[in-house]
């Protein structure tokens, strides 16, 4: 497909990725244009893409990958194949540990392997240490059950490489979840934009207002952003995407989410 106009990739009737770009321009295809990452539930959905070409359009072919795994053609016997896997049974519920790295430049990732066992991890980076002055946010993409890669990322205005910082990470398996002591866990994730939106949590399961942590985890464009939460409550909190102030959010984000509880003993919570 060529879209010399742009075009737009939908998921169940929500737009994905939106452009005005050529997306196939003299003989170079840029994938990244209508390209998406999204977490789905169990049952149908629906994948469309829309393009516009003022001369003559060519042959379209997509690609899915299922929890950081193999590529595979979307093919209705590769749709099925992934259909009938059985789930795989994970051990772990929190995972953490903390990273001491540099930033040489704005292409570097990092990546952490992961120990536990999980089915669907859901990774949450901590707050940098204070060696660069540099102001920085942190991205994490490709989550996967056994690895993750991060990155920390100056603002637009500043030069890009940063000097040497520890930043603690957590990872948690989706779902809902009581530990022995009474401290009770939610995690999860979800598509958001630069409009506020809500995540309920499951009906009764928090007492009271949770603690909730947020992180981007997808890199959809290349753009450093942060989250910002208000409205905590026992059933629910809102989030949105924010940029440098210059700037703004120009695309959605896949973020993933922790809601913690305070446990009967007062536990520390990271």
């Amino acid at each position: 497909m060529d879209a010399g106009w742009g075009g737009v990739s939908m998921l169940d009737g929500k737009v994905m990725k939106q452009t005005k770009k050529d997306v196939y321009r003299y003989g170079k295809l840029n994938t990244k244009l209508f390209d998406f990452c999204a977490t789905l539930e169990s049952g149908n959905h629906i994948l469309e893409v829309y393009g516009a070409e003022p001369c003559c359009d060519g042959t379209t072919r997509w690609t899915f990958q299922v929890n950081g795994g193999k590529w595979e053609k979307m093919t209705i016997y590769n749709l099925n194949k992934y259909m009938a896997q059985k789930a795989i049974e994970g051990d772990t519920i929190v995972e953490y540990g903390d990273v001491t790295v540099d930033q040489k430049n704005r292409a570097q990732w990092h990546e952490v392997k992961i120990q536990g066992v999980f089915n669907k991890p859901i990774v949450i980076m901590g707050t940098p240490s204070f060696n660069g002055g540099h102001p920085l946010t942190l991205r994490v993409k490709d989550v996967t059950r056994t690895s993750f890669k991060w990155q920390m990322q100056e603002y637009v205005y500043l030069d890009g490489p940063h000097t040497k910082e520890t930043i603690s990470y957590m990872i948690v398996e989706e779902g809902y979840h009581q530990l022995y002591d009474g401290t009770k866990i939610a995690a999860g994730s979800a598509i958001f934009s630069s409009n506020y939106k809500s995540i309920k949590y499951q009906r009764k399961f928090f007492s009271k207002a949770p603690v909730v942590f947020t992180q981007i985890t997808t890199e959809l464009a290349h753009q450093p952003m942060t989250t910002r939460v208000r409205t905590t409550t026992n059933r629910y909190f809102r989030a949105v995407l924010k940029a440098e102030e210059k700037r703004r959010v120009r695309n959605k984000e896949e973020v993933s989410w922790v809601a913690w509880s305070e446990s009967k003993d007062k536990t520390t919570l990271w």
